[in-house]
Protein backbone atom coordinates (compact mmCIF):
# COMPACT_ATOMS: atom_id res chain seq x y z
CA UNK A 1 0.00 0.00 0.00
CA UNK A 2 1.46 3.98 -1.09
CA UNK A 3 1.02 5.82 1.83
CA UNK A 4 -0.26 8.99 0.68
CA UNK A 5 -1.52 10.72 3.93
CA UNK A 6 0.50 10.65 6.88
CA UNK A 7 -0.40 11.10 10.57
CA UNK A 8 2.33 13.36 12.24
CA UNK A 9 3.15 14.76 15.76
CA UNK A 10 4.35 18.35 16.05
CA UNK A 11 6.39 18.70 18.94
CA UNK A 12 6.39 22.56 18.71
CA UNK A 13 2.72 22.70 19.90
CA UNK A 14 1.72 18.98 20.61
CA UNK A 15 -0.70 18.87 18.24
CA UNK A 16 -1.54 15.64 15.66
CA UNK A 17 -2.71 16.16 12.13
CA UNK A 18 -2.96 14.60 8.72
CA UNK A 19 -0.90 15.38 6.07
CA UNK A 20 -0.42 14.66 2.92
CA UNK A 21 2.62 12.38 1.45
CA UNK A 22 4.54 15.57 -0.38
CA UNK A 23 4.51 17.90 2.68
CA UNK A 24 7.07 15.57 4.23
CA UNK A 25 10.81 16.80 3.28
CA UNK A 26 12.96 14.03 2.71
CA UNK A 27 14.05 13.23 5.75
CA UNK A 28 10.32 12.81 7.25
CA UNK A 29 10.95 14.24 10.12
CA UNK A 30 10.05 17.72 9.01
CA UNK A 31 7.19 18.82 7.38
CA UNK A 32 5.73 22.11 5.51
CA UNK A 33 1.99 23.46 6.85
CA UNK A 34 0.09 26.29 6.09
CA UNK A 35 -0.20 29.08 8.78
CA UNK A 36 -2.35 31.75 9.25
CA UNK A 37 -5.52 30.25 7.58
CA UNK A 38 -8.56 28.87 9.23
CA UNK A 39 -9.23 24.88 10.21
CA UNK A 40 -11.86 24.65 6.98
CA UNK A 41 -8.75 26.24 4.34
CA UNK A 42 -6.05 23.61 5.66
CA UNK A 43 -8.30 20.35 5.68
CA UNK A 44 -9.14 21.60 2.04
CA UNK A 45 -5.33 22.01 1.34
CA UNK A 46 -4.59 18.44 3.21
CA UNK A 47 -7.60 16.88 0.97
CA UNK A 48 -6.22 18.12 -2.22
CA UNK A 49 -2.41 16.93 -1.43
CA UNK A 50 -2.12 20.92 -2.60
CA UNK A 51 1.78 20.94 -3.38
CA UNK A 52 3.43 23.57 -1.11
CA UNK A 53 6.15 24.67 -3.11
CA UNK A 54 3.54 25.38 -5.81
CA UNK A 55 0.94 26.62 -4.16
CA UNK A 56 1.87 30.56 -3.36
CA UNK A 57 -1.41 32.07 -2.14
CA UNK A 58 -0.52 30.33 1.25
CA UNK A 59 2.46 31.16 3.58
CA UNK A 60 4.22 28.08 4.65
CA UNK A 61 6.67 27.08 7.42
CA UNK A 62 8.64 24.16 7.97
CA UNK A 63 8.26 22.28 11.56
CA UNK A 64 9.49 19.10 13.17
CA UNK A 65 7.22 16.06 13.15
CA UNK A 66 7.65 12.65 14.01
CA UNK A 67 5.53 10.07 11.96
CA UNK A 68 2.83 8.11 13.91
CA UNK A 69 1.50 6.25 11.13
CA UNK A 70 -0.04 6.57 7.35
CA UNK A 71 -2.53 5.21 4.64
CA UNK A 72 -3.37 4.97 1.82
CA UNK A 73 -6.69 7.61 1.71
CA UNK A 74 -7.41 10.67 3.52
CA UNK A 75 -10.81 9.16 5.36
CA UNK A 76 -8.89 5.83 6.58
CA UNK A 77 -5.92 8.46 7.91
CA UNK A 78 -9.24 10.37 9.47
CA UNK A 79 -9.69 7.21 11.82
CA UNK A 80 -6.08 6.79 12.66
CA UNK A 81 -5.77 10.52 13.80
CA UNK A 82 -9.07 10.13 16.20
CA UNK A 83 -6.66 7.12 17.89
CA UNK A 84 -3.24 8.94 18.11
CA UNK A 85 -4.80 11.51 19.58
CA UNK A 86 -6.88 9.70 22.36
CA UNK A 87 -3.16 7.45 22.93
CA UNK A 88 -0.09 9.15 22.46
CA UNK A 89 1.63 5.15 21.56
CA UNK A 90 -1.09 4.64 18.72
CA UNK A 91 0.90 3.55 15.49
CA UNK A 92 -1.01 3.29 12.36
CA UNK A 93 -0.07 0.36 10.53
CA UNK A 94 -0.76 -0.82 6.50
CA UNK A 95 -3.67 -2.89 7.51
CA UNK A 96 -5.70 -0.43 10.34
CA UNK A 97 -8.77 0.30 8.27
CA UNK A 98 -8.22 -2.12 5.15
CA UNK A 99 -11.12 -3.97 4.51
CA UNK A 100 -9.93 -5.82 1.84
CA UNK A 101 -9.20 -10.04 2.45
CA UNK A 102 -6.16 -11.70 1.74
Amino acid sequence: MKRTFYIVHFPKDNTVEIVPFNWLLANKTESHWPVNTDDIKTTNLVKKSVDPLEYPKVNWEIYDCKIRGGSDSYEKACAGLEKAIENSEFELTDTDGDDRTP
